[in-house]
């Protein structure tokens, strides 16, 4: 992989003028080979060194040194680029506490005493706003050194606020990798399809770490406790009990007016996580609500997070709106998205985004568009298990095997399914996903047998194996209703959206 090309495709339009602008600010030289060789990267094509050669110096002369130096300026160029970008577009205590520290350091390397200890007192002030206890002890540790300065704070006192800062540091980095080493595990325990006891592995970890009574009073921490608790969730699928809690912790966080621009990128996760919580609740008003809230906190404080979050929003936006009957408003929204793929900052977001728009294909009975447009994520079924997980190729799978099922294609569905039933085995015997086992023997025995659907003993047997489905996600409910369509001969997508949404969580 080319990592200079992948950078400069990363670069919006918007971002691209600024860049040519910005390269251009000495106006030294008529020619620059580095802007050259930039506008050849952003092309679509992928070329190899021996055609970025001949592109290059068409005049013949392919001096390979010359052209390893014009990267190495490139690479300069764009790095500096998006430094000062992001400094200036950043509104929180990032630019303004690095400044601030710089600034302090500078006037009291210049004996300007008077100021530089003001301007200490100001980035201290800012650091403690932003709970950022990693500049905080630059902070200190420099006041320390300078600590002899007849302005200076109390040595004692700079110690005191260095030893607790210090502290605060270690707990911070233990809660990040209680977050991570849980996520593992839960990854883990999923990719191998095996159970795991989650209550005892939150508890065990969060004592392990010391965290139990520290997460109640940061709150970095607390978004860490956060982070754990959805990560919980999003195994066992209990939207439900995980929603209480995260709404009441951001009741009080607001009560309390705990935010402010300078950890605003905690409230921008806050509410991306509240919107998908109630979205996964079933609680679909609400849901767009919450996304309303989190489009205005992507427009506040310089859109600092809008291009991080736009993806995630414009997702989560598209498939509220397909669960309130708004389904081609849900398609507009995915295919304007997937215009502009290079917009995307992660494959995550971009692989769901185009699963979405096969699922809402579906709804409309577009099914050999929903087939054609799950083709173009082309990669290996393995690259799929590992970045996105198995139950997430699993449910990609059965997804095509519905629309071979529409099409009128017996044979690839029969196929399609025993390969489902060979290469999750052991996933499918976790109780989690033994109704997804069910469902692909009803759908074997509907495939073979289409005209059984309105009988009494199909309908029997669907309601006796999905008992206790209301229970169970969203994801499960798309795939119920779907069974249900069939039996009393309703249109499906108009059945989805009345079910989901008469059964709203309380």
């Amino acid at each position: 992989m080319d990592h200079l090309r992948e950078s400069i495709h990363a670069l919006q339009e918007e971002e691209i003028k600024e860049f040519k602008t910005f390269i251009n600010r000495q106006r030294k030289k008529k020619e620059r080979r580095d802007l050259d060789l930039f506008e050849i990267l952003r092309e679509e094509t992928e070329y190899t060194r021996e055609e970025l050669l001949g592109l290059l110096y068409p005049e013949g002369i392919k001096n390979l040194d010359a052209y390893h130096a014009t990267r190495k300026r490139l690479i300069k160029e764009i790095h500096e680029f998006i430094h000062i970008r992001q400094m200036r577009q950043d509104p929180t205590m990032d630019a303004k506490l690095a400044s601030g520290l710089s600034l302090t350091k500078f006037l009291l390397q210049q004996k300007r005493e008077e100021s530089a200890w003001h301007f200490f007192r100001k980035t201290e002030e800012m650091g403690q706003k932003a709970n950022d206890h990693h500049l905080l002890n630059k902070l200190y540790s420099l006041g320390i050194e300078y600590s002899l300065s007849e302005r200076a704070v109390p040595i004692e006192e700079l110690i005191e606020k260095k030893q607790e800062c210090q502290r605060l540091l270690a707990v911070e980095e233990n809660a990040k990798t209680a977050n991570y080493l849980i996520r593992h595990r839960l990854n883990k325990s999923l990719e191998q399809g095996k159970e795991l006891d989650l209550d005892k592995l939150v508890r065990e970890t969060l004592q392990a770490y010391n965290l139990t009574e520290e997460v109640e009073k940061d709150l970095k921490l607390q978004f860490h406790l956060i982070e754990i608790s959805r990560s919980v969730a999003l195994a066992r699928k209990d939207f439900h009990s995980f929603l209480p809690y995260i709404l009441e912790v951001y009741r009080k966080l607001e009560e309390d007016n705990r935010f402010n621009a300078y950890n605003h990128h905690l409230k921008v996760r806050l509410l991306y996580i509240m919107a998908h919580t109630l979205f996964r609740s079933r609680k679909f008003k609400d849901a767009e609500t919450f996304a309303n809230l989190l489009w205005d906190a992507l427009q506040a404080h310089g859109k600092r997070y809008y291009k991080e979050y736009y993806q995630k929003w414009n997702l989560l936006m598209a498939v509220i709106k397909s669960y309130l009957g708004k389904v081609d408003e849900c398609v507009e929204l995915l295919e304007k998205s997937l215009e502009q793929k290079e917009a995307f900052l992660n494959k995550p977001d971009l692989y769901n985004t185009y699963v979405h728009l096969s699922i809402n294909y579906f709804y409309r009975h577009e099914y050999e568009k929903a087939l054609v447009n799950g083709m173009k994520l082309d990669e290996s079924d393995a690259h799929y298990a590992k970045l996105m997980g198995k139950e997430w190729l699993m449910k990609k799978q059965l997804l095509e095997i519905l629309n071979h099922f529409e099409l009128g294609n017996p044979d690839v569905v029969e196929t399609r399914i025993r390969s489902l039933e060979r290469t999750y085995k052991n996933l499918f015997e976790r109780p989690l996903y033994k109704r997804i086992k069910t469902f692909l023997s009803i759908i074997k025995r509907l495939n073979n047998r289409p005209h059984i659907a309105h009988t009494d003993e199909f309908i029997k047997l669907v309601e006796g194996s999905m008992e206790y489905w209301e229970a169970e996600d969203l994801q499960a409910m798309t795939f119920y209703c779907w069974l249900k369509a069939k039996m009393y001969n309703k249109p499906y997508y108009e059945l989805l959206v009345d079910e989901v949404n008469a059964l709203q969580a309380v």
